[in-house]
């Protein structure tokens, strides 16, 4: 197959993904906005946070660039959700489905205790066999 045909065929999966609806979260549609910036150089770098005054992140031999805008829009955004939740402190760190369910097992369950799951074929989540095995 060629590149060309290989480009061809991503180009009409992204056709038929912009018109279909989309169920589970992972798959959510996010904004133009947010859209913007993902395509941006910055999103392939790693966040260390705003930087000095000239936003320069220094820890020990690693020398780069901080986000100052970025931190003060996580600074805003964890502002807004305390404010929201009445909550004193919050984390607004972005987690997959399977970390909650991975926290909320572990948290409410010891191992060797039963645990009522959906199997896979019936639409239950392809990782809940394998967190339940590894966590006993």
């Amino acid at each position: 197959m060629r590149i060309k045909d290989v480009l061809n065929g991503i180009s009409e999966e992204i056709e038929r993904n912009d018109s279909f609806i989309h169920l589970t979260a992972n798959e959510n549609r996010i904004s133009k906005k947010a859209r913007t910036f993902l395509s941006a150089s910055i999103s392939d770098r790693y966040y260390f946070g705003g930087g000095d005054n000239n936003s320069v992140v220094a820890m020990g031999d690693f020398l780069g660039l901080g986000f100052k805008s970025v931190e003060e829009l996580i600074s805003m955004a964890n502002d807004a959700a305390k404010e929201m939740l009445s909550a004193s402190a919050v984390n607004l760190n972005v987690l997959s489905g399977v970390h909650a369910m991975m926290s909320a097992i572990l948290s409410v369950t010891n191992p060797g205790e039963m645990v009522l799951t959906v199997p896979k074929d019936a639409g239950g989540h392809f990782a809940t066999a394998g967190i339940l095995e590894r966590a006993g």
